[in-house]
């Protein structure tokens, strides 16, 4: 893949600081895992090579004036790389400062967002298309399903697999994690809302909406509500799940443990 370099924008400089700046390919364009490619705190994929390029900056691009007299310019960031075919699925983490992207060959690619830098590129099982992505910002748990074999795949950040769930029974149209990464929720085709454990998977409790596929799925402010959208124009409001979840969480490591 052919190598581009990172070229900071500087608003303030002429043509966005294009012409000023010095390309930053040698010196930024370093992967995560260290300097000079040794290895640092953050591992690479098995089988996988940290080659690919950081990023491309576009130019600033003019906007319509917002107010008389006022203007405002929308600066892209930075284009990142790394994927030879369509990108499917986004999942972002502000906490993290990272992005994961899924594409239809089954390759997930992980990138730095202020600093616009490749980390790593992990796989989905059996290189299946990556329809969905959720980054869990407390456990940096990466989570993967495909559409075509509607399974679930769990890594961490390093690339490490912590669970992998073959051919599943539905395809997924959301997944969500809780504030604290111990629970992930999803919601498909079926109907139903799923609860399974953040990191290994483990199906723990099932809901049926009742409304027809389920479409989307979110946390209210604070944690105290899922709302479920279905895909016949119902909307619904699960009371109080974060609590439910803690107790039964906890009842279930008493158990495990033997306590009770």
């Amino acid at each position: 893949m052919e190598n581009r370099a990172h070229v900071s924008l500087d608003p303030s400089l002429p043509n966005g600081g294009a012409d000023h700046g010095e390309p930053q390919g040698g010196k930024e364009g370093k992967s995560e895992g260290g300097e000079g490619g040794r290895g640092g705190g953050e591992g690479v994929a098995q089988g996988e090579e940290r080659d690919e390029p950081p990023a491309l900056a576009l130019a600033a691009l003019p906007l319509l004036p917002i107010a008389p007299r006022m203007t405002t310019l929308l600066y892209s960031h930075a284009v990142l790389v790394g994927h030879d075919t369509p990108v499917l699925s986004l999942a972002y983490s502000s906490h993290l400062d990272l992005c994961a992207s899924g594409a239809r060959d089954g390759s997930v690619v992980v990138h730095r967002v202020q600093k616009a830098r490749f980390v790593r590129r992990l796989m989905y099982p059996g290189r299946h298309p990556v329809d969905r992505l959720h980054l869990c910002a407390e456990t940096g748990v990466l989570t993967m399903h495909s559409h075509a074999d509607a399974g679930l795949a769990a890594f961490s950040l390093n690339g490490f697999p912590l669970a992998r769930l073959p051919q599943g029974k539905e395809r997924l149209s959301a997944l969500l994690a809780s504030k604290d990464g111990q629970f992930l929720l999803t919601g498909g085709e079926e109907g139903v809302l799923s609860v399974r454990q953040g990191h290994s998977l483990k199906l723990l409790h099932t809901l049926r909406v009742g409304h027809g596929p389920i479409t989307s799925l979110a946390f209210t402010p604070d944690h105290q509500y899922i709302l479920v959208g279905c895909e016949d124009g119902s909307f619904s409001v699960v009371a109080d799940p974060l609590s439910r979840l803690q107790m039964l969480h906890r009842v279930l490591s008493r158990t495990f443990f033997g306590v009770i």
